[in-house]
């Protein structure tokens, strides 16, 4: 691989709180929940990367969020808004990614079978808020880049575990029960790797970090609480072990049939299981020692510690971003007359499906409260209720009168080169074979993937797990299926190549 001069590499961190007020309704599941008390703050942690060389300039930033996703009309608000605070920064080179807290509140209208609580902070006064502290992030981190140095390192840590276990009859079930004699196995399979990418300025000091590992930030996603689950803790863990406060960037790798939960253990590995604040203080604890243990002396003079990683003062830096056109997944007439029967019969059965949903939705709200307050673990919102197989039934029909004349889903395809390191974006709940895919056939020395970034296109689920069926790859679980899969497959690793 050819290194080409880069003669100034400049970087840049910021970071601003995007903490709602108070109350505020979270989004992430299928009733509502009103959180009236913080954990720990919401952040906005914006990288700014700067690259002059023999071949010009490049340019991005990247914008962590701690919000469940980022619509690409967020993402465009936020690029407007930086038009009039950055005139030398490009805005097509900013790239939203949320590590997928479900105790955050969302910036649009989430559910809409309900009505928004009148005692709760308004989705349009959070989105200005959002909008506004988002832009002031990635323009602090701009103005503030200087000149200093990057450096990498892979370590691993147990954290996401397959969520969709697959039974005898062929199909699936996300979270379904495991003691079952008829359970055979789980659909796929788990990513410890934990990229990390470290940068230095000029005194050789730590001024930032990417943590990107394939395990979503939904720890305590059942809990009523604010909070950035384990990716918050992880900083407060990292603030109080490096004695600073070094912004530090959760990405989610691709982990869409992943959770941060052991389901062939059948929640049988000690106090905890894994959905409450005692599980997220414990793999926050496990992927802080992760970072630590790659990296030593990490205030002191890293360059001249024994066992610190290499900082690459000069790196190769380029940045491509491609629209892309993927197919988006289409309904055939078997399964339109299959959802029509469903709903012919669970009309039938239940007369408020046909009517008023609101009170199909109060008792649906009823059975799911009556499972908190019961105590254990999650899910509480049972997904194979009669309320939300309407629903997923219903999107059927919804597609089919959609896929004639919106055949593509479009989005953003980001995809950077650090060095011998390739970062490539997309906007899903992307399964993990796809990134398994990218990763071995990527020409790049290092491929780092983050998901849910740029937009939100929903579960991108595999062909096995369409088959199999269940939660995650259902036609209401999002924009596209395995062709568009494959199709993005192919992209990235185009981009990747070409970088090269």
């Amino acid at each position: 691989m050819a290194k080409e001069n880069t003669r100034d590499f400049l970087t840049g961190w910021a970071v601003r709180e995007i903490t709602p007020d108070l109350p505020v309704e979270l989004s992430g599941q299928y009733y509502q929940r009103l959180a009236d008390r913080m954990r720990d703050p919401l952040s906005a942690v914006a990288w700014a990367i700067e690259a002059k060389g023999a071949a010009g300039a490049e340019q991005a930033i990247l914008v962590g969020v701690d919000l469940v996703g980022v619509s690409s009309d967020l993402q465009n608000d936020v690029r407007a808004r930086l038009r009039g605070l950055l005139p030398d920064f490009d805005p097509a080179r900013l790239l939203l990614s949320a590590i997928h807290t479900h105790t955050a509140p969302s910036p649009k209208a989430f559910r809409r079978w309900w009505n928004p609580d009148a005692r709760a902070m308004t989705v349009e006064s959070y989105r200005r808020l959002l909008v506004e502290r988002l832009a002031e992030a990635a323009a602090a981190a701009w103005q503030g880049r200087a000149r200093g140095g990057v450096s990498f390192a892979l370590a691993w840590a147990v954290l996401g575990h397959c969520r969709r276990p697959v039974y005898a009859d062929g199909s699936s079930e996300m979270y379904g029960a495991v003691d079952r004699s008829d359970f055979v196995g789980m659909e796929g399979g788990e990513d410890g790797g934990v990229e990390l990418i470290f940068t230095w300025n000029e005194r050789r000091q730590l001024t930032g970090a990417v943590v990107n590992a394939a395990c979503p930030a939904q720890v305590m996603e059942a809990c009523r609480v604010v909070s950035a689950d384990l990716a918050g803790e992880l900083r407060r863990l990292l603030r109080e072990a490096w004695g600073r406060d070094v912004p530090v960037m959760y990405q989610v790798a691709p982990a869409g049939d992943l959770s941060p939960r052991d389901l062939t253990r059948n929640y049988r590995v000690g106090p905890a299981h894994f959905w409450d604040e005692a599980g997220m203080l414990i793999l926050a604890r496990r992927l802080a020692r992760t970072v630590l243990e790659v990296m030593p002396a990490a205030t002191a003079a890293a360059g001249d510690a024994p066992g610190a990683p290499p900082i690459d003062w000069h790196p190769v830096f380029r940045h491509t971003v491609k629209a892309l056109a993927l197919p988006v997944r289409r309904v055939s007439e078997a399964e339109v007359e299959q959802a029509r029967a469903n709903i012919q019969r669970l009309q039938a059965e239940h007369p408020d499906l046909a009517g008023d949903l609101r009170q199909a939705y109060a008792a649906f709200t009823a059975r799911t409260l009556a499972r908190e307050q019961a105590g254990g673990h999650g899910p509480y919102d049972n997904k194979n209720e009669d309320f939300v197989r309407w629903h997923d039934n219903q999107a059927v029909l919804k597609r089919l009168e959609t896929q004639e004349t919106q055949p593509v889903y479009d989005c953003e395809l980001h995809c950077l080169r650090l060095g011998e390191t390739a970062l490539a974006s997309n906007p899903f709940e992307l399964f993990l074979e796809y990134s398994q895919r990218i990763k071995a056939r990527s020409p790049a020395r290092r491929t780092m993937l983050v998901q849910l970034a740029g937009g939100q296109g929903g579960y991108l689920p595999t062909p096995q797990a369409v088959a199999h069926g269940g939660y995650g790859a259902l036609v209401i679980n999002g924009q596209v299926g395995p062709a568009g899969g494959d199709m993005l497959v192919e992209e990235i690793l185009a981009a990747i190549k070409q970088l090269f």
